[in-house]
C-alpha cells in the first residue's frame, strides 16, 4: 500500500510537472504570437508611412508642376494682352492716317475744281 502511494505521489508529481511544461510551452506560443502581431502591426505601419510619404511626394510635384503651368499661362496671357494692345495702336494709326489721306484728297479736289471755275 504505501508503494502505492509513492506511486501515486510520483504520477501526481509527474502531471504537475507535465501541466508546468504545458503552461510554459503555451505562455512561450502566446508571447511569440503578442510579438508576430506587434511586428505585422510595426510593419502596417510603416508600409502606411511609406505610403503617405510617396503621396505627399507626389501631390508635391502636381502641385509645382500646377505652379509651373499657371505662370507660363501668366506669362502667355500677358503677351497677348500686349499684342493685342499693339494692334490696336497700329489700327488706330492706320484708321487716322487714312481719315489725313481722305482729308488731303478731299482738299485737293476743291482746290482742282476752284482752279478750274
Amino acid at each position: 500500500q504505501e508503494f502505492d502511494s509513492r506511486i501515486i505521489v510520483v504520477r501526481k508529481k509527474i502531471n504537475a510537472e507535465k501541466d508546468a511544461s504545458m503552461e510554459r510551452a503555451y505562455l512561450v506560443f502566446e508571447r511569440s504570437n503578442a510579438i508576430a502581431c506587434m511586428q505585422e502591426a510595426f510593419f502596417t505601419w510603416q508600409r502606411s508611412k511609406d505610403e503617405a510619404r510617396v503621396n505627399r511626394e507626389k501631390a508635391e510635384l502636381e502641385l509645382k508642376a500646377h505652379r509651373e503651368k499657371d505662370i507660363l499661362l501668366r506669362e502667355h496671357r500677358a503677351k497677348v494682352m500686349n499684342v493685342q494692345h499693339t494692334l490696336q495702336q497700329r489700327w488706330q494709326q492706320a484708321n487716322q492716317c487714312l481719315e489725313e489721306m481722305e482729308d488731303s484728297c478731299s482738299l485737293q479736289r476743291c482746290m482742282l475744281i476752284c482752279a478750274s471755275e
